[in-house]
């Protein structure tokens, strides 16, 4: 299961687009302590749909999901 997926699941969604539209999975994010669990091409993938930036500068998870967090709440 991929990263985007898995925060579809966590969250009871049906569709993945949904994670573009509802704010309250956002926590899931914050809250998640396995983020090396996913490769950083996972990662940049989810950055990449969810913020539609290609942002190929992010080496590794942790600072993919910190850019994921502050384009999200900005």
């Amino acid at each position: 299961m991929g990263l985007l997926e898995y925060w579809m699941r966590q969250c009871g969604f049906d569709y993945l687009s949904d994670l573009k539209y509802q704010k309250e999975w956002y926590s899931i994010i914050t809250e998640m302590d396995h983020i090396d669990d996913y490769s950083i091409r996972e990662w940049q993938d989810a950055v990449s749909y969810l913020t539609e930036k290609h942002e190929t500068c992010l080496e590794t998870p942790s600072q993919a999901r910190d850019y994921l967090i502050r384009c999200l709440n900005s």
